[in-house]
């Protein structure tokens, strides 16, 4: 099993990623005077050998 962490504005940047010509507006940016995003991401795996019922 594999667990996933994000940042909130990993999210935000993933859920506001459709623009297209018909629909310009600014990308999302969490940079002061600037564009980008400074974000993080993180996982962390378990094994198991077996299970039982």
């Amino acid at each position: 099993m594999v667990l996933y962490r994000v940042n909130k504005e990993y999210v935000d940047l993933y859920e506001s990623r459709d623009q297209d010509s018909r629909n310009l507006n600014e990308p999302l940016t969490n940079i002061e005077n600037g564009l980008g995003v400074f974000s993080a991401f993180a996982s962390d795996s378990v094994y198991f050998n077996a299970v039982k019922e």
